[in-house]
């Protein structure tokens, strides 16, 4: 049996050590100064949510908004702007029990303002709340084009509202 190894061990290392083609190069993503298009609907569940407890904000039907690192409606100057001219705003969505809601950017602002509630950018997302608790609450929040009063649509069970959302600009 020793002898057999011996004997097949050659051809084995010679397969081992021919030579390899060369890695094909991965293009590597440039990012652009503009968003890229988007996909019409993506939906996010309890699995996908977070607590927090944060009373306030904007609300429509049973979503409210809440704005993290800004305050909703008020201008901020001195708030810096990336090079690429998007602004990313951390605004939390809640949900209250047992409501599916979907939040749309109307299609003639969606040249200025984005969803981030879901990797990459959305207009529309659809959010379900988690059974048995009192709001669910979905981190998140809108890439925008500079200071804007956007117009959010909120849909559920057959109603929809639209709420006004005054980001790093005042006098909505």
């Amino acid at each position: 049996m020793r002898s057999v190894v011996l004997a097949v061990m050659p051809a084995l290392l010679a397969g081992c050590s021919a030579a390899h083609p060369e890695p094909v190069p991965v293009p590597v993503p440039v990012p652009s100064s503009s968003p890229s298009p988007i996909p019409l609907e993506k939906i996010r569940g309890c699995d996908e949510s977070t607590t927090m407890n944060l009373p306030g904000g904007v609300a429509a039907g049973p979503a409210r908004f809440f704005a993290l690192d800004i305050r909703l409606g008020e201008p901020a100057p001195g708030y810096s702007v990336p090079a690429t001219g998007w602004t990313q705003l951390k605004v939390a969505l809640f949900v209250q029990a047992g409501a599916r809601v979907t939040i749309s950017i109307p299609a003639e602002h969606r040249a200025r303002a984005r969803l981030l509630y879901l990797a990459g950018e959305d207009a529309t997302t659809t959010f379900e709340s988690c059974p048995g608790a009192a709001e669910t609450a979905f981190p998140g929040g809108f890439a925008i084009a500079g200071p804007v009063c956007l117009p959010v649509d909120v849909a559920w069970a057959g109603q929809t509202a639209r709420v006004t959302l005054g980001l790093l600009r005042g006098g909505c």
